[in-house]
Parts: C-alpha cells; structure tokens; sequence
C-alpha cells in the first residue's frame, strides 16, 4: 500500500507523518492488499474564535470497489488522525464487504459474458 501526505504548509509535518503511517497500518490492517493508494490531506483549517480547527482527510482507492472517503475536524493534530484513520479503516472494511456480496457484471461481449441465447431461459419449455 503506498500512502501520500498533503498539506498546506504545516510545520512538523515530518514528525505527523510517522503517526500517519503507523496508524494507517493499523486501521487498515488485513485489508491492506486490497487498498492501492491512500492520500492524507491535512489543512490548518479557520479560525473559530475558541481555536484553529485542524481536519484530516483521506482518500483510500480500493481495487474493484472505488473511493472510500473520511474526515475528521478536531482541535488537535493526533485526534484528528486517529479518529480518520479509524474511520477509514472502517469505511474500507465495509466496502470490500459490499464489493464481494455484490458482483459486478461483466462488460457485455466479453468471453466472461454469455451470449443472450446461452443463457438459461427464464421459464422452462413446454
């Protein structure tokens, strides 16, 4: 699994980075081999009077089964990774579950694809 950080200018990215990966691993565990990429993006977020917001967002692409998506807006750097990356550990989990419940059909034409008139009729012939 290859993994990207982004970010806007955030000092100490170097030292989030670490955090990152391991967590990553950790969430995303046995399903590893079916995620082919991850993208953490980590904003600074706006100013709230109380506070500056700081939002983790990641993107896992996963094989045969899409995007799964989570975001996480806290006031600290660490929970706001640890919620996302559990979140997204999830989220992936869940979507691989769907992807094997839900087979997809084959694009029509293909050897994998029967012709219309070899598949079994509906009703049977009298």
């Amino acid at each position: 699994m290859e993994w990207e950080l982004l970010h806007d200018g955030l000092p100490g990215a170097d030292r989030l980075r670490d955090s990152i990966d391991v967590r990553l691993r950790l969430a995303l565990g046995r399903h590893r081999r079916a995620v082919s990429s991850v993208v953490v993006l980590l904003h600074g977020g706006r100013d709230l009077g109380a506070g500056i917001d700081k939002s983790c967002r990641i993107r896992a692409r996963v094989r045969n089964a899409g995007d799964v998506f989570a975001l996480v807006v806290d006031s600290d750097w660490e929970t706001a990774i640890e919620r996302a990356c559990q979140r997204i550990g999830q989220s992936v989990g869940r979507e691989i579950d769907r992807a094997r419940r839900l087979p997809r059909p084959a694009p029509v034409g293909t050897a994998s694809a029967p012709a219309r008139d070899e598949r079994t009729p509906l009703l049977p012939e009298a």
